[in-house]
């Protein structure tokens, strides 16, 4: 093992580091979910809605 490595302060940046990570990232798609409701996999869902513009329904447009 290197020696910086070995270093107890460098170890333990690391797990601050690793336990943030999930934490922050958690919070940008919870936040990115609260402003785009559209692109929520867990929303109810409503015939009201529009139609997603994938594949198949350009497809379909075309046809």
């Amino acid at each position: 093992m290197p020696r910086a490595q070995s270093n107890p302060h460098y170890r333990a940046a690391l797990r601050v580091l690793y336990a943030l990570t999930p934490i922050v990232a958690g919070i940008a798609g919870w936040q990115y979910l609260q402003s785009h409701p559209q692109h929520n996999p867990w929303a109810p869902l409503d015939l009201n809605d529009p139609p997603q513009g994938g594949p198949r329904a350009q497809s379909y447009e075309a046809a």
